[in-house]
């Protein structure tokens, strides 16, 4: 003889009821917080990326602007110069200059300085700035090879008494022999050559370049191959070359194009920076937009992320908080009831267990003195007296010991005594018991074995005694007429018990509450027999510690089908826990 193990909770359930919502609560909350940010962060680096990459566009189209406007200015200071040197080479005179310049179409020979320096950098002819070390530095240095007939932009000559800044534009005045004779200067203010942009602001130019109008901390400058300053505009104004940087003012150039990272120290104010090379007269043009301004934007934006990001992030804590310490306060309570029940349950049980001592000894007297009147009695009158006795003793003691068994079992202190029993034995002699029962009733009754029914099961027999009664009494009692039959056989390695009756049947909501105890029979008219409503549910609860189940199928007005089974080799062992 075995003792079953009592019904154990499924390991996820236990898991399940060890957490508790407060953690599960703390330990998500963090989780949702990080997730925003890092989609916040995300989001603030693209939009920043963006603002970024529109500003560098901006950037290179303000380059191509001015590099456009300054290529134009510059081809018009060339041919100043081309035709100067044209014309002195043929004879010209000292004082025809500037009217030759004039009668060319040159009408802005008046706002420049047009000069002719011999090849020791004096002017000998047109005018020029009194600044002879200068112009030695502005003009190409003589050289023993032979001269380059290429354009020169010099270096910037600052401004003193009352003169401006000037820049000399030059090139070579060269020999049959190819050796230098001297050179063609214009003297030109930096804004001359680095014009304001607003006037090409309409036309193919804008249509082509789009804006091309510096901001107010936007800077565009024009640098010679030695990286040093020609011209500079600071926002809509040239600035003056007293605040140019003295030495190179980029990094280096590299196959005529600029580092994308120009060393501009005119201010404190970052900018981003975009260049391009003037090929034909060694130059490079760069333009840095603040970079201030470019992301004005995108922080307006960042600080609205930001701000609902904090505030998403003070809401998920505050609510995690205050759902903290619901929980933890809900699971006191829980608990509370929960010690409440358990207390409720030890009274009951132990209230349980007193009743029916004090109901089973008055019991078992009226018992004894039943049958003591049965076999005394001299007369049929008392002999009958005694039956009844007997038998609404024997019923309510049936009733006592139920109710105790159905207590234990919703207890877990039910213990199962299992051992190999022969099934088919046990179901023909509780058929043997009611078949008497349905022929007083006019009922067939038919017990059917399969022929492969196993000989032994290990289960209780006992308790699936009571099970087998159950069935049977429910289905004679509830068929007027017609057959009840027991139906023995197998399925799956689970043997298999089918009580099926020709009786009343039941509805569906009849059967929705058919397994609850004290379940009153299965319509208005079946709740004038005799029963409990404990039979069916103390069933399945017996069934189920067997590792088993039951089933119903049932039509109103044909009959009923009540179907069980339980594990052939025993209930299966509940699964160890690792502490054990």
């Amino acid at each position: 003889m075995v003792d079953a193990p009592a019904p154990r909770e499924p390991g996820w359930r236990r898991w399940a009821n060890r957490i508790q919502p407060a953690w599960v609560m703390v330990l998500v909350s963090p989780l949702m917080i990080c997730f925003a940010w890092i989609v916040t962060f995300d989001q603030i680096s693209k939009d920043r990326n963006a603002a970024l990459a529109e500003g560098y566009r901006e950037a290179n189209g303000l380059s191509r602007s001015f590099a456009e406007m300054a290529r134009h200015n510059l081809d018009d200071l060339d041919q100043i110069v081309r035709v100067v040197r044209r014309a002195y080479v043929a004879g010209m005179r000292e004082d025809d200059i500037a009217r030759m310049l004039t009668q060319a179409g040159f009408r802005e020979s008046h706002q420049v300085q047009v000069a002719v320096l011999d090849a020791s950098n004096r002017i000998i002819a047109g005018k020029g700035p009194d600044a002879p070390q200068w112009l030695a530095k502005a003009m190409p240095q003589r050289n023993d090879g032979p001269a380059v007939d290429r354009p020169v932009l010099s270096t910037a000559l600052r401004a003193e008494r009352g003169r401006p800044d000037l820049l000399a534009f030059s090139r070579p005045i060269l020999r049959r022999d190819g050796a230098l004779a001297g050179h063609v200067a214009v003297f030109v203010r930096p804004e001359q050559v680095l014009a304001s942009l607003p006037r090409l602001n309409v036309g193919p130019m804008a249509r082509q370049f789009g804006s091309i109008e510096l901001g107010r901390d936007d800077v565009a400058a024009i640098l010679g191959m030695d990286g040093r300053l020609r011209a500079v505009r600071l926002g809509g104004a040239a600035l003056a070359a007293t605040r140019w940087p003295e030495g190179p003012a980029i990094y280096r150039t590299r196959n005529g194009d600029i580092q994308p990272r120009p060393n501009a120290r005119l201010d404190a104010v970052p900018r981003l920076w975009s260049g391009g090379y003037l090929r034909a007269y060694d130059a490079t043009i760069v333009v840095g937009i603040s970079r201030g301004v470019v992301l004005r934007g995108f922080e307006r934006r960042r600080q609205l992320y930001l701000a609902g990001t904090t505030a998403f992030t003070l809401g998920v804590g505050l609510l995690t908080v205050m759902g903290a310490i619901l929980a933890r306060r809900q699971r006191r309570i829980l608990q509370q009831l929960a010690e409440s029940e358990r207390r409720a349950n030890e009274l009951k049980s132990s209230f349980l267990a007193k009743i029916s001592h004090d109901l089973r000894t008055p019991l078992n007297g009226i018992l004894g003195f039943a049958e003591l009147i049965k076999i005394t009695a001299h007369e049929e009158e008392p002999r009958q007296y005694g039956e009844y006795i007997h038998d609404s003793a024997s019923h309510l003691l049936d009733l006592v010991n139920m109710i105790l068994d159905l207590t234990k079992l919703r207890n877990g202190t039910l213990q199962l005594q299992l051992r190999e029993v022969d099934l088919k034995d046990i179901a023909t002699s509780v058929s043997r018991t009611h078949s008497v029962v349905a022929e007083g009733k006019g009922l067939e009754y038919r017990l059917q074995i399969a022929p492969d029914f196993p000989a032994t099961v290990l289960c209780d027999g006992v308790r699936i005694r009571e099970v087998l009664n159950n069935l049977a009494h429910n289905a004679i009692k509830f068929t007027r007429a017609g057959k009840v039959s027991m139906e023995l056989f197998t399925a799956d390695e689970r043997v298999m018990v089918r009580v099926s009756d020709t009786g009343i049947g039941m509805s569906d909501e009849v059967k929705q509450h058919l397994f609850e105890p004290f379940s009153e029979g299965r319509d208005a008219e079946s709740r004038l027999q005799a029963g409990s409503g404990l039979g069916l549910a103390f069933s399945k609860e017996l069934l189920a510690l067997h590792g088993g189940g039951i089933e119903v199928a049932s039509t109103q007005g044909q009959g009923t089908d009540v179907t069980f089974w339980i594990p052939r080799d025993g209930p299966p062992a509940p699964p160890t826990s690792p502490t054990q």
